[in-house]
């Protein structure tokens, strides 16, 4: 686990899609499991670190896993607090800021819970530690919580760094002084307001209520159904109606408490109510103000879908006429925009009432553009999407009365949508020379903005060439993006686009210009300047990630460009690594199988013994020299190395099939020669056969590719071995007639001495000393042919 864990930290931050985020969210998550584990707590906090450093949260990709830590960290309170400890430890060893461990957007990993616990570990000794826990108390206390405040009070009067800390909290009031009294006014005022807010129970309950408006609305009241929409929004303690812009009646108390029956009488209401009710209003529509009935009829619409989507399919186009408008003007908030069934009703509504939906959401647009600058409304339609739907906007884009922002708003999403005619209209907004009206400027601008952030390679010579004549713009631009962007964005372009974009950022805002906040111990506002260098950053980083050979060729220039900038030597390294793990392929199965295959065939020798002693020769103890050379082998150092193949009363076909079938390294004949006539095998009845020279040689030519030494241990060899060496390294072969005795010796000083790992060569001595060690004359006999 602790390999694994350093192997995450290894990888650095990890976003842009990093090639192993699933696999390092697993690590983690496991890891978290066992972070009781010997050495696991301090790595996965230096991986922690890593993450918040960045304001990256610790499992970055997989949302599953991601909620199943965070529940985790909620549950767990000794893991989270082991976390946090050697998280303080860490960061005081290090000296940086602490800015990020006071993020709740990064990780929740304080609650105001901990306050005791953080005090436990003050030491009242100046140091980094305790200076952090400090700060980490006084971010975390609840001020409403009196034992909280009680034991930091308590605290205080013995530790200087939280006294200081905490000064502001608990300095000395004069109990005559104005401070005081303007502070027990405040808290007389607030427990007045505390007491107001008491709720008193509902007379009628709200499930009469219900039910009251559900007889009413069955008895042919259609007005019936709004005021039921109100009163399912109350508990038994509320003060008002609540939830007036909630499209969702299931979301509502009426509708979670009522029975099965009730719920089906609420359903049969709203079919009623959408198939029956003609007064519909619209002049609210494009106002601050709203007409209940109208809304409950959304409202009806979405309980319908929710519940009976099949009547929904039922419903004409006349309906959908009358009721799309509202749909679409329904009161939004960022949750109703982005409900699922909500944003299918609006897309329901645009397919069926196209003309009424689209003129609805114009005359939205162009309220909210002259009202706000800002348009609100798109997200309703994230379902809505088609050509149809994208030339209308487009075409509202294009209208001269549209404020800069909001056209940027629509460009962007039909860029996001892959709209050509968009893209084309905003290039042409950025071409040189820039308008100077202020309005005209601006969209230049917001447009140049919208096509760096929807960046395309194909595109991008436009807008790249709009900021190189004109530089001023071109920060406009970037400053704008970073706006919206402030720790970076990731840019579809080509490597050598992006470097090109860091090396410009890089001149425009130098690296030695950045603002400096190391030795804050607080967190601080971005500004503009340090968002810009973020953005800078994060495309060299983009880049750095990117693992193409081309992306570590433009950081080499970058390098080259800015030698001053000597971490860019580094940051090339780092390119190289992510290159090489990007492009790596995990071998398949098969691909592993031959490289063992090979591996194997490389590492062992196949030693192919051919022995041979015919009836009508005399008699020689091949089983003896074959047992010699197997029991040494047996126990020789290297004895894995070598395979021992036997071919015993060997014919020239038999030694053909040999050499096929084991593809030996070493190939050893035992038996008898006849000098120039060739050596001497065994026909079908066991008698002498010769096979001549020249056929032994053409035979071994075919064996090249694998054999590398030919052992003759037969008399009169060496004939053969002068013609075979043409093709093989290394033939051994005999000069004379040699005893059984000394061939024996031979082979087995031969494969002894290659047993213990010496060369062809090597051995052969070893062989021809094994015969004079034996005070026979034949040492002088074995003859060493070499490849020339």
């Amino acid at each position: 686990m602790l390999v694994a864990l350093k192997w995450v930290e290894k990888q650095g931050l990890r976003c842009f899609g990093h090639s192993f985020e699933r696999l390092a969210d697993a690590i983690i998550l496991k890891a978290w499991e066992h972070l009781d584990l010997p050495d696991i707590a301090e790595s996965f906090t230096k991986v922690a670190l890593i993450q918040w450093r960045e304001h990256q949260k610790i499992i970055t990709r997989d949302n599953e896993i991601q909620a199943q830590f965070e529940l985790s960290l909620v549950n767990n309170l000794e893991r989270r607090r082991k976390l946090v400890e050697q998280a303080v430890i860490t960061v005081s060893q290090s000296g940086e800021n602490i800015y990020f461990l006071l993020d709740s957007l990064t990780q929740n990993i304080l609650s105001p819970e901990d306050v005791f616990w953080m005090l436990g570990k003050l030491q009242n000794v100046d140091s980094q530690q305790e200076r952090i826990w400090s700060a980490l108390i006084q971010w975390k206390f609840n001020r409403d919580h009196l034992k909280q405040i009680d034991a930091i009070l308590e605290a205080t009067q013995t530790n200087n760094i939280l006294c200081e800390k905490f000064a502001f909290y608990f300095s000395t009031i004069d109990l005559e002084s104005t401070q005081a009294e303007n502070l027990r006014s405040n808290y007389q005022r607030n427990q007045e307001q505390h007491n107001r807010r008491q709720k008193p129970i509902l007379d009628p309950p709200p499930k009469e209520r219900v039910l009251l408006f559900l007889e009413q609305l069955e008895s042919g009241n259609l007005l019936a159904w709004w005021q039921l929409n109100r009163e399912m929004t109350l508990k038994l303690n509320s003060r008002g109606y609540e939830q007036e812009f909630e499209s969702d009646l299931t979301k509502v108390p009426g509708w979670q408490e009522a029975d099965v029956r009730t719920r089906e009488r609420i359903i049969n209401g709203a079919k009623k109510y959408i198939e029956e009710y003609s007064q519909i209003a619209y002049d609210w529509i494009g106002t601050n103000t709203f007409n209940r009935p109208a809304l409950a009829g959304c409202r009806a619409l979405q309980l319908l879908l929710q519940e009976t989507p099949e009547f929904i399919d039922t419903l004409s186009s006349k309906v959908w006429q009358g009721w799309a408008p509202v749909i679409v003007a329904f009161p939004h908030s960022s949750t109703t925009q982005r409900e699922h069934y909500y944003t299918e009703l609006v897309k329901r509504a645009y397919i069926n009432a196209a003309s009424e939906t689209l003129n609805t959401l114009l005359s939205i647009i162009n309220k909210e553009n002259e009202e706000h600058g800002y348009i609100f409304i798109l997200n309703k339609f994230e379902k809505s999407w088609d050509e149809r739907f994208k030339a209308v906007l487009l075409e509202k884009a294009r209208d001269t009365a549209i404020k800069p922002e909001c056209m940027g708003q629509l460009l962007e999403e039909l860029l996001k949508r892959e709209s050509i005619g968009a893209r084309e209209f905003a290039k042409s907004l950025v071409s040189i020379p820039l308008p100077l009206e202020e309005e005209a400027h601006q969209k230049a601008v917001v447009a140049g903005r919208v096509l760096v952030e929807c960046a395309e390679p194909t595109s991008w010579a436009v807008i790249w060439s709009a900021i190189h004549q004109n530089t001023d713009f071109g920060r406009e631009v970037f400053e704008a993006v970073t706006y919206r962007y402030s720790h970076g964005l990731h840019l579809k372009l080509t490597e050598k686009q992006l470097a090109d974009l860091y090396i410009w950022l890089v001149c425009q805002y130098p690296h030695a210009e950045d603002p400096d906040y190391s030795n804050d111990v607080l967190a601080h506002n971005m500004g503009a300047r340090e968002s810009v260098a973020n953005l800078r950053d994060s495309v060299l980083t983009q880049l750095r990630e990117t693992g193409t050979s081309q992306a570590c060729i433009e950081i080499e220039h970058i390098a080259e460009e800015f030698p001053e900038l000597t971490w860019l030597r580094r940051t090339l390294l780092k390119a190289q690594s992510v290159k090489r793990r990007k492009n790596w392929q995990p071998p398949q199965p098969e691909q592993i199988l031959q490289i063992v295959s090979k591996k194997e065939s490389q590492t062992m020798k196949t030693i192919l013994i051919l022995a041979s002693s015919p009836v009508d020769e005399a008699r020689l103890r091949l089983d003896k020299e074959v047992r010699e050379i197997d029991e040494g082998l047996r126990r020789s150092q290297k004895r894995d190395q070598f395979r021992l193949e036997q071919k015993w009363a060997v014919r020239a076909a038999d030694v053909r099939r040999a050499l096929l079938d084991h593809e030996p390294q070493i190939v050893h004949f035992c038996g008898h020669g006849s000098g120039n006539e060739g050596l001497v095998l065994e026909d079908e009845n066991g008698q002498s056969k010769l096979v001549t020279t020249e056929a032994l040689a053409n035979t071994f030519e075919l064996c090249a590719e694998h054999v590398e030494c030919v052992l003759l241990n037969a008399c009169y060899s060496e004939v053969q071995a002068e013609a075979i060496v043409e093709y093989i390294d290394y033939v051994i072969g005999m000069n004379d007639a040699i005893g059984d005795a000394a061939a024996i010796h031979f082979a087995t000083g031969f494969y002894d001495a290659l047993g213990a790992g010496k060369s062809i060569e090597n051995a052969y001595k070893w062989g021809c000393n094994a015969i004079q060690s034996e005070n026979l004359p034949d040492h002088l006999k074995p003859k060493l042919k070499k490849k020339k």
